[in-house]
């Protein structure tokens, strides 16, 4: 019985499907019927809910797993539903970190049935990349009027990634981006596009990555046919029908490159490409999102314990290339 190992970290989610799913994967879970209902009484006296309290042993980890939203007034909540039951276990001398979807899919349940196979690699994972509370406070952003009132924004945009409607920024003065998390803010300001550029032209000509160079390439140079996807182009015309019709599109080509602005949803479900190479900095992405940009190609081509190795032994790394 998990109430009698507090070795055995328990999973809280919203609903009985998501726990069920959980159960089937090997996970001891319990099913909340909202997320505020892990609790009970109001902010300046609250308490674990006395169903969960003999679960609630020293040392027991709580993880709490609830739905991926995307409407700013629902994360509010659950953001604030999540904190205030991690202070109630952590009251109880618990531990406790938050587990969160990488999305589209809504809860546990619809994303595991999305991977399919992958699905058991990809949760554990997830649940390895926990945050603590202090981790959660840090990423969400809570005042997002903060600036605005004092500085008039140049552009105002309403989109899920601001890469696919923001092509290029200024390249002087002081540029600010206020967004909530998960847009893509540090996505817009790292190299990934100029690194995909440069590696296209190593893989065209065979000569190293020099950041450097800025010669053009010639057409008579190209020796493998490579299609790149990055923040300057993922939105055309060209690019849109391919991703659309991406599991014929890639019989043409021998490389297919794509940074984070590569829209989540996409898949590759047929074989076509032999490996799988991920350069990944920490700044960007978690453990949990470079996973599944490893796993949009869905053939078993990547070793995924591997991977889940690599991220459970190097929780600081900096940058590692699979």
């Amino acid at each position: 019985m998990a109430n009698g190992s507090p070795e055995i970290p328990v999973c809280l989610t919203e609903g009985e499907k998501k726990a069920a799913c959980l159960l089937t994967l090997g996970y001891v879970a319990i099913a909340l019927p909202g997320i505020w209902n892990g609790r009970v009484g109001k902010e300046d006296l609250e308490y674990l809910h006395p169903d969960l309290v003999p679960m609630a042993q020293p040392k027991r980890k709580f993880v709490i797993l609830f739905d991926y939203e995307t409407k700013p007034k629902t994360k509010q909540q659950v953001f604030s539903a999540t904190r205030r039951t991690c202070q109630v276990i952590l009251q109880l001398a618990g531990e406790c970190e938050v587990a969160l979807l990488p999305g589209p899919e809504k809860g546990i349940d619809d994303w595991v049935v999305a991977l399919g196979k992958k699905a058991d690699k990809a949760v554990s994972t997830m649940i390895a990349d926990a945050l603590r509370v202090s981790e959660l406070n840090q990423r969400f952003f809570i005042d997002r009027a903060r600036g605005l009132r004092k500085f008039k924004p140049n552009v105002i945009v309403n989109t899920r990634y601001l890469s696919t409607v923001i092509r290029s920024l200024p390249q002087s003065g002081l540029v600010g981006l206020a967004s909530d998390m998960g847009t893509g803010k540090t996505v817009m300001v790292s190299d990934s596009k100029r690194f995909i550029k440069k590696l296209e032209r190593a893989l065209n000509d065979g000569t190293s990555i020099d950041d450097t160079d800025e010669t053009p390439e010639s057409a008579e140079d190209r020796k493998l046919r490579v299609w790149a996807i990055h923040s300057e182009n993922s939105g055309s015309e060209e690019n849109v029908i391919f991703i659309r019709e991406i599991n014929i599109a890639i019989l043409d080509i021998d490389a297919f490159l794509i940074t984070p602005s590569l829209s989540t949803g996409v898949d590759i479900s047929s074989y076509h490409f032999d490996a799988v190479f991920g350069v990944f900095h920490d700044v960007s992405q978690s453990a949990t999102e470079c996973a599944q940009q490893l796993w949009r190609y869905r053939p078993d081509v990547l070793n995924p314990d591997k991977f889940a190795q690599l991220v459970a032994d190097a929780p600081d790394w900096v940058e590692w290339i699979g």
